[in-house]
């Protein structure tokens, strides 16, 4: 009898585990290690304002010497502190100038930690071997930040990579100073300034998004992939199986670093300046490439390379610019984009109506203001601008673009306009940009640059619409200025209306709204003091055999005796002092 032999089927394919890193992470901090924060942080802050008035009262107190003292504090705190005080850098709305220059010189350099601690979150990142995905590793970081370490090694293929590791015990330490952050907003909020929460919430957001290696990750698939058609830029390859949100895997780009790129032009030394044309560093060429992947990124990109630092442009051998480092990126709504573009034109084009419109509408949505003032003053601020922009014979940094951003948002600091984060963003990538442009090349025309672009834009939309059969493509056009103009109209009619005061501060005096404070304090003292002595008679009738109630007198002894009554209208009389003191230096109309 034959026995019939079926063979066995196949064993089912099993998928590989998701690496442990690939998983969202969560960043928190025990109440103490919080709290030990808050003292820390609060206790240099009472130093740092003690220090600075002790400064006034010896009249040796000025702006530079507080900017520094601000940053050599933060420098002690430690690295988290130090990316805090780089993410405040930024903010020009919220610090001086002279303060977010000062905090641009923090150093993100700390001491490598250990390379054996280091192999072991690859491991436990990757779930193999180090010699499992690597052929090679350098002990030796080629660099090492507040956040990460940075190595060298080849993949199995050859391939030389590097490796960025986040530090061990980074995110605990940053998730205390967060958390102590937030409680002091929401203690200063508590006292009126509640303008300080949204602020330290983007930072918290901003910080989180920095240690999220997954996310720079991401950052660079999308550039690599928009700009595959692009000849004279490039963005190094990631190694996406290889990533997680501790561990980031991508090219290594060999090249000269734009930061000695930057070194030899600004020396007079005709032997390095020949040097670098010998190496293929033809500056004009290479500025040029750089402001047209700038203006590409910004006017037609989804996000944008928001720390654009010459530590973080390298030119390959063969001439190309390569980007790294793509944990610091923003994105612009498309009304901001077709402003900017409209605002770059419109200086190229000697508009100054168009580039002051373009101005404001950045700022936008605008709250209670004296919008007709603010507009002039805006409109002045355009007037000089373009006098020093287009002036060819003054100093490079008088003719950057950017010195029109510094100065809207000085206004925008006067006017108390709140700023968007990625609007920020975009400001200092086009500080760092033109510094670079104008230090490489320092008869770069932005203006010429930016008309050239324009055209060859132009050109190749039209083309893109006739390959498509948009044979209408003159009148799409048009339509779309006229729908421009509409939303420009249906802005401005939207300011009109803003003109009218809608803020009840704003429409009562100066006297009057200090009364109207002093007495809601009193009806809320009164209020809570109420509370507590309902509190009291319920727990002696709960607790106590029943005795004669006292009188009112006893009552009122006992309450202003009670220290934690005491504490809270204490608290409530620093915040009513806070109003008084914001409405006071607030400008009425009729001033």
């Amino acid at each position: 009898m034959l026995q019939r032999h079926s063979k066995k089927p196949p064993p089912p394919i099993v998928p590989p585990p998701p690496l442990t890193g690939t998983q969202k992470e969560s960043y928190h901090a025990n109440w103490w290690a919080a709290g030990t924060r808050v003292v820390l942080w609060t206790w240099l802050l009472l130093k740092f304002f003690c220090a600075k008035y002790f400064d006034l009262l010896r009249h040796r107190g000025s702006i530079e010497r507080n900017a520094e003292r601000l940053r050599l504090m933060l420098q002690r705190m430690g690295p988290t502190a130090v990316k805090i005080g780089q993410q405040l850098s930024v903010r020009v709305d919220l610090l001086p100038a002279a303060y977010c220059d000062e905090l641009e010189k923090l150093l993100d350099a700390a001491p490598p930690f250990p390379t054996a601690e280091a192999i072991a979150i690859i491991e436990k990142e990757t779930e193999r071997p180090l010699a499992a995905h690597f052929r090679t590793f350098n002990p030796v970081p080629i660099g090492s930040a507040s956040l990460a370490c940075v190595f060298k090694a080849e993949l199995l293929n050859g391939q030389p990579v590097a490796i960025k590791v986040r530090r061990p015990d980074v995110a605990a330490r940053l998730a205390a100073d967060l958390k102590a952050l937030t409680l002091l907003a929401a203690l200063l909020g508590f006292l009126g300034r509640g303008e300080i929460r949204p602020i330290v919430a983007e930072l918290v957001t901003m910080l989180v998004d920095e240690l999220n290696f997954k996310l720079e990750a991401q950052h660079l698939l999308y550039f690599r992939k928009a700009i595959k058609n692009q000849k004279k830029v490039a963005v190094p390859k990631v190694y996406y199986h290889l990533c997680t949100c501790r561990l980031l895997v991508v090219e290594f780009v060999a090249g000269i670093s734009m930061i000695e790129i930057l070194r030899r032009a600004g020396s007079d030394d005709l032997a390095q300046l020949a040097q670098l044309e010998a190496e293929g560093c033809d500056r004009r060429k290479l500025a040029r490439r750089l402001a047209r992947f700038l203006y590409w990124e910004l006017f037609d990109g989804v996000f944008f390379h928001a720390d654009p630092h010459p530590g973080n442009l390298i030119v390959r051998p063969d001439s190309r610019i390569s980007l790294i480092d793509f944990g610091s990126c923003g994105s612009l709504p498309r009304r901001l984009r077709e402003a900017l573009l409209d605002f770059n034109l419109a200086v190229s084009r000697r508009d100054l109506d168009e580039a002051t419109r373009c101005l404001q509408t950045m700022h936008e949505p605008l709250p209670s203001l004296d919008y007709q003032a603010y507009v002039t003053e805006m409109r002045h601020m355009v007037q000089k601008t373009f006098l020093e922009v287009t002036n060819q014979k003054a100093n490079w940094r008088e003719r950057t673009v950017s010195v029109a951003f510094t100065e809207s948002i000085a206004i925008s600091r006067k006017y108390r306009i709140p700023m968007n984060i990625n609007l920020l963003r975009y400001f200092r990538m086009v500080f760092l940009s033109d510094t670079i442009l104008y230090r490489l090349y320092p008869q770069f025309n932005h203006q010429r640059e930016v008309i050239a672009w324009y055209g060859e834009r132009k050109e190749l939309l039209n083309l893109a619409a006739i390959k498509r059969g948009e044979l209408f493509q003159v009148d799409l056009a048009k339509l779309g200025e006229t729908r421009t103009e509409i939303e420009q109209f249906a802005k401005r009619i939207k300011n009109r209306f803003e003109e009218i005061d809608t803020d009840f501060r704003a429409t009562i005096s100066k006297p009057s709204f200090a009364v109207k404070v002093l007495l809601g304090f009193i009806g809320q003292s009164v209020s809570l003091g109420v509370c507590f002595v309902l509190f009291r008679a319920v727990w002696v009738a709960l607790h106590h055999q029943p005795l004669p109630y006292p009188s009112l007198m006893d009552h009122f002894r006992w309450l202003t005796s009670n220290p934690i009554y005491i504490l809270i209208v204490l608290l409530m009389a620093a915040r009513g002092l806070f109003k008084i003191y914001g409405r006071v230096r607030e400008i009425d109309e009729d001033e």
